[in-house]
């Protein structure tokens, strides 16, 4: 067993935690808080105390609503707002990010890319968790050392949408081990798992207690067998402590009380039985509870849990760090999270291949009925703008309304991951791997239609002239989409946002009206539509060589005998070009800021569960 501890730990020996730093532990937390839970306010009007040493399983338990997520992201710093008091490692209190560099945290949800690997989920985060100088072939053994102890043995090739529920969590608990923390924290690891698969797993986390760490874990209603692995127990209900101490003792306090556990009883049902709220029952029940409550805080245990808040805390302490997590620079994080992107892209092609056939039939549609158009003609002036009007309008909304699901897909796995890297590092990331289909696909709808038309003997659009400004489009269209897909959490609320924006860059565009003729109080709105800056620049270099063009034998009938005079007409300047291409870059920066700081926004708001 002390082997197999060892082993678990490839960088770092449990005799070598104890020699270096004496027997690491969390001597003392206190917390006084008043939480904002789901629903409503929840306060906790009793300070919490509690104490855990290195090597110990602890066990957070309680009722549904009890508090023990709550608790856990609390005593972890996963949630700091409306939580007052200190988290003490060895006697020093820590801050937010100490922790985080000496901990792990399980979340009660598998939340990850499921496309990836194991080996590739692990050695992503390893770049995300693990020092720069560690090399590729060290980072590649420690996760197959960590996978092999887990039981993962043989499950490095295969994508995490394939594993079992017991293999998902276990796979948490190896990422979480492998910047070798000294504390972690596993909320709820047992859900969702059958009691065989939930057994092992708490086996697992009792080795690596055993290895020296402090592992807490809340946990619903566990088996007896399971229940025996613990060797510390904290027993909540509405948010205090009914006890924390040991567990081989837990029964025998409670019998000291008139409350004995039922022979041949699953102690941890008789815990939970006894501090639920029976409906109807109500304040009978809070008024057990809140004396059982009274009775741990007056206890011996109680009292020996009990820190001195009036203690002076020297700040300028800091808690013994682990070496071995000093993350990765901005650009290395950059790389690993687009590499991320493209693998998961790869894995999803199908998805995008139906996308952009659609995409591409319209082109081919659309070809078909502007066939047989002429530029020299004057029926031909509205053939072309109504053409080149439904090029640009296409592209516009396929770039923005196919990443409006970008953010809203992955925002639990970003929440759960935003201690790991910035969220500049994500979104732009998010934005590069876009880029690829943003401009390949408007590049091959335009080519498609150009060549149907060549091949019909009307070559009326010049491919290489109006590419650029085209694909410039679709990247301002498509950071108009991450935008709204980083603002709103949700696509549909996304959608009807955009409805009333949409409409007003279509009606600026100028193809259903003069702009010309706009009132001055609303003609400034044309200046933040892109489809009117994208219409204006196809128009101009499409018709500004256009030097001649019929005009009909009745001579009352008005003609435009040139392509600068159908500019003229419809309300488009030569000159506008240069800034025209200058505002739809500019609108792709400040979308894409816009863009950044939404996500920046949910990333402070959210919690990951």
């Amino acid at each position: 067993m002390a082997a197999l501890a060892n082993s678990l730990i490839p960088t770092l020996r449990t005799d070598s935690i104890n020699d270096c730093l004496g027997r690491y532990h969390l001597p003392s937390w206190y917390i006084e808080c008043c939480l904002k839970g789901f629903r409503e306010f929840k306060c906790v009007d009793a300070a919490v105390h509690g104490r855990a040493e290195s090597g110990s399983l602890v066990a957070v338990m309680g009722a549904s609503g009890s508090g023990k997520t709550t608790l856990l992201n609390a005593v972890s710093k996963r949630v700091e707002d409306g939580v007052e008091g200190g988290i003490f490692l060895n006697s020093q209190i820590v801050c937010r990010n100490e922790l985080i560099e000496v901990s792990g945290f399980v979340t009660q949800k598998d939340i990850a890319i499921t496309t990836l690997t194991a080996m590739e989920h692990s050695f992503f985060m390893s770049q995300m968790r693990l020092n720069k100088s560690i090399k590729s072939n060290q980072r590649r053994t420690r996760i197959s050392e960590l996978l092999t102890e887990l039981g993962l043995s043989g499950q490095e090739g295969t994508q995490l949408k394939y594993l079992s529920g017991g293999e998902r969590k276990r796979l948490s608990v190896a990422v979480e081990l492998l910047h070798d923390p000294l504390i972690l924290f596993c909320d709820e690891p047992t859900t969702g798992l059958d009691s065989y698969n939930a057994l092992l797993l708490i086996e697992k986390l009792q080795i690596i207690a055993k290895a020296g760490k402090i592992v807490m874990c809340s946990i619903h209603q566990p088996a007896s067998d399971i229940f025996t692995c613990f060797n510390q127990i904290i027993l909540l209900t509405s948010g205090k402590l009914a006890y924390h101490g040991p567990t081989n003792h837990v029964l025998t306090y409670f019998s000291s009380l008139g409350s004995p556990c039922p022979s041949n009883y699953n102690p941890a049902d008789f815990l939970i039985t006894k501090f639920a709220i029976v409906p109807g029952d109500e304040d009978s029940c809070t008024a057990s509870n809140e004396y059982f409550c009274q009775k741990f805080a007056e206890s011996h245990l109680g009292e020996s849990l009990r820190c001195n808040e009036d203690d002076p805390i020297n700040q300028d302490q800091s808690a013994n760090k682990n070496n071995s997590f000093n993350q990765s620079p901005w650009m290395v994080k950059l790389y690993w999270l687009i590499w991320r992107n493209v693998m998961d892209s790869l894995r999803t092609k199908l998805g995008h291949f139906q996308q952009a056939a659609v995409f591409l039939v319209t082109s081919l549609m659309l070809a078909i009925f502007y066939s047989n158009i002429f530029t020299h003609t004057q029926q031909g002036i509205q053939d072309v703008h109504g053409l080149l009007y439904l090029i640009s309008s296409e592209v516009y909304f396929t770039s923005t309304y196919r990443v409006l699901n970008t953010f809203p897909q992955e925002i639990s796995v970003f929440t759960k991951e935003k201690d790991l890297y910035p969220t500049s590092a994500y979104y732009i990331a998010k934005i590069i791997t876009t880029i690829p289909r943003t401009v390949i696909e408007p590049a091959i709808y335009l080519a498609i239609i150009c060549i149907v038309q060549y091949l019909c003997g009307c070559p009326v659009l010049s491919y290489f002239t109006l590419l650029g400004p085209l694909l410039i489009s679709a990247c301002s269209a498509s950071a108009y989409g991450c935008a709204l897909s980083a603002v709103f959490q949700s696509p549909n609320i996304a959608s009807v946002i955009s409805v009333p924006v949409d409409l007003a860059t279509m009606l600026m565009a100028g193809m259903f009206f003069n702009i010309r003729s706009l009132p001055s109080v609303i003609s400034w709105i044309k200046y933040l539509s892109q489809l009117h800056y994208t219409n204006e620049v196809l128009l101009v270099l499409h018709w500004q060589n256009i030097d001649y063009i019929d005009c009909p034998e009745d001579k009352s009938l008005p003609c435009l005998r040139n392509g600068i005079q159908v500019l003229q007409a419809y309300g488009y300047s030569p000159g506008n070009v240069s800034g025209d291409l200058i505002a739809l870059v500019l609108i792709f920066f400040i979308l894409n800021v816009i863009g950044w700081l939404g996500l920046w926004r949910q990333a402070r708001k959210n919690t990951f569960k």
